[in-house]
């Protein structure tokens, strides 16, 4: 058995070829870009890949490179079912439609035309998104008919950069640093930043030609994010931006598990059971009469938010306390996988 992990700075791999060496696992490291890359593989059981929108070329190739591996009965970490909605709204919508989930109502054109005839019969505000984009980004509050006019003809004319203004919440970011050190190590990272966000807005497709409107929640102070991975899941609230209604990329956080609503444990389970994901996080929201509502699902989060959640859910809803690697986790749940494929 050997398993291959494709390293890069800042992604899980780090920590599972330390799980490997640890554990006296064969593994080797490969380059999923590389053209070989299936040759490569031709030995191996398992591939572990987390790959991201912060590496632009991965949006281009890594489903489809997914799909192919899959095919050699390689298990793969994430599976095309975990990863092909991805950074991709447009998919999430017609994905969780699909499966009946309660998704916040979503209305997406792709004509100039009959966008502008919903706008004109549709109620105000509605909240603008682009299909990609993360922590907020491309995430807009159109809080009046014009504004929604104004956005409906950039996205049929010159259309929107895909990963956003690189200085864009700028003041949010100043107001989360937490002393002048820190202040001026977000200073001495930023030339890296910025070529990322300047490679990545050149390589990923400008976005025209369609427009997305999501209903608007009121009353909505925070958003709870609910991460399924395997058989647990890991929870934690998100208090919204001050005088803002955006959660995501706020950086204020509340891991006390006793604050979290069970019925959004039970819809995680549920519908990431129906994708056949292997993780999946899911941002909730209350509707008007209190009932979960979807916001969004990605397969991609920081490892340390579950580190910090100090414990997971079964599907029982039973509470287990304690600090989990995810990176740990998955690869323990996919050698459980091998084992029974085996």
């Amino acid at each position: 058995m050997k398993i291959a992990i494709h390293g890069a700075d800042g992604d899980f791999s780090e920590r599972w070829i330390e799980y490997c060496e640890k554990n006296h696992i064969d593994f080797q490291i490969v380059d999923c870009f590389d053209s070989k890359i299936i040759k490569t593989l031709e030995n191996c059981k398992v591939l572990l890949w987390h790959w991201r929108w912060i590496q632009p070329e991965s949006q281009i190739v890594a489903r489809q490179i997914i799909a192919s591996v899959e095919k050699m009965g390689i298990l793969v970490y994430p599976n095309l079912d975990t990863c092909w909605h991805y950074d991709d709204k447009i998919g999430q919508k017609y994905l969780l439609e699909a499966l009946g989930a309660p998704l916040i109502t979503t209305d997406i054109f792709y004509s100039k035309e009959k966008a502008l005839e919903f706008i004109k019969n549709a109620h105000f505000p509605k909240v603008f998104k682009l299909r990609c984009g993360s922590a907020s980004t491309n995430v807009k509050l159109a809080k009046t008919r014009k504004e929604a006019e104004r956005l409906c003809q950039k996205s049929f004319s010159s259309g929107f950069k895909p990963m956003g203004e690189f200085f864009a919440d700028s003041k949010i970011k100043i107001k989360h640093t937490k002393d002048m050190s820190h202040f001026f190590e977000k200073i001495k990272r930023m030339p890296k930043f910025f070529i990322k966000y300047y490679y990545a807005n050149r390589i990923i497709p400008r976005q025209i030609g369609y427009i997305y409107f999501q209903d608007f929640l009121p009353g909505n102070d925070f958003d709870t994010r609910i991460t399924i991975v395997g058989d647990r899941a890991f929870g934690l609230i998100r208090h919204a931006r001050k005088d803002d209604f955006r959660a995501s990329g706020s950086g204020s956080v509340d891991y006390d598990h006793k604050k979290i609503d069970k019925r959004f444990l039970n819809i995680a389970f549920e519908i990431t059971e129906k994708i056949g994901a292997r993780t999946l996080a899911f941002d909730f929201l209350l509707d008007a009469f209190g009932e979960p509502k979807i916001c969004e699902i990605s397969y991609c989060l920081p490892s340390f938010r579950i580190f910090e959640s100090e414990g997971y859910w079964d599907k029982n809803l039973v509470w287990h306390p304690g600090n989990y690697y995810i990176e740990d986790l998955i690869i323990q749940d996919i050698l459980q996988e091998l084992q029974i494929k085996r």
